[in-house]
């Protein structure tokens, strides 16, 4: 149901909930499962409401882009089974937004210790992290994110030995040291709106993306033309680290 924005506001003044009865600052269902790619060294599903990311990684060796750090990318594809708006070719600017804003709460948080990924000076692993969009109804930047962090969770590093990567061997150490979770918010007039849905996306004013791990913005992004206050922003970074706790949770299996 696509939803015009003098509805939604009507709706939000009145009843103080959105048209699916959740309140601003809550969450649609979140759901992960790892391990979905057999041919992968890491993967995972995530699903918040009906938006739906598979993230896949694959691992290789080769020349280094910094010398003392192991090569990290990160790209994202939107099938156009996900979308109407979705079309088959080359990334179009919402994938290589999406791949860029994820890559680098990813670097900044340092997640990986890509420094112990060096195999000799000048050569090192190379992880690549796939993003497929698989369905589409807003906020594919939280759901991209979450199959991201789900998948570099269940990540195996394949040996290195004569030249050659052995697929069926995998080194012992565990290089994951940090996790990034993110909140996105959508704008319509004075209401900020966490996680919102393709109808909210559409009508919004701005949108604001803030990824976090334990003690820092890790990235932010603002979308649209919309503009925001220092004290909004404050008050949105409140809710990221509150809502942080519980992604925590889900992405750990804790919940």
């Amino acid at each position: 149901m696509i939803l015009q924005k003098e509805e939604i506001l009507k709706h939000l003044r009145k009843e103080g909930l959105r048209f699916d009865e959740r309140a601003p600052y809550e969450y649609r269902p979140i759901r992960i499962e790892k391990n979905v790619i057999e041919t992968a060294e890491g993967s995972a599903l995530a699903k918040i409401g009906e938006t739906v990311v598979i993230a896949g990684i694959k691992v290789e060796v080769g020349e280094l882009f910094e010398k003392d750090k192991a090569n990290f990318i990160t790209s994202a594809e939107l099938s156009p089974m996900a979308s109407l708006g979705f079309e088959p070719g080359p990334p179009d600017e919402r994938s290589i937004e999406i791949a860029r804003v994820i890559d680098r709460g990813f670097r900044s948080a340092e997640v990986l210790a890509l420094d112990k990924l060096v195999i000799e000076e000048g050569i090192g692993y190379t992880i690549f992290l796939d993003l497929y969009i698989l369905n589409h109804d807003g906020n594919m930047l939280d759901t991209g994110y979450l199959a991201g962090m789900a998948a570099l969770t269940t990540l195996k590093i394949p040996k290195y030995e004569d030249g050659e990567l052995i697929r069926d061997e995998f080194l012992n150490e565990n290089f994951l040291q940090n996790y990034v979770t993110s909140s996105t918010f959508a704008t319509l007039e004075e209401f900020h709106l966490l996680d919102p849905n393709e109808s909210e996306e559409n009508v919004s004013d701005a949108m604001l993306l803030l990824a976090v791990d334990d003690e820092h913005i890790v990235s932010a992004q603002k979308m649209k033309e919309g503009s925001y206050k220092p004290e909004e922003i404050l008050d949105l970074v409140d809710v990221t680290f509150k809502k942080r706790k519980d992604i925590l949770k889900v992405l750990k299996g804790e919940d």
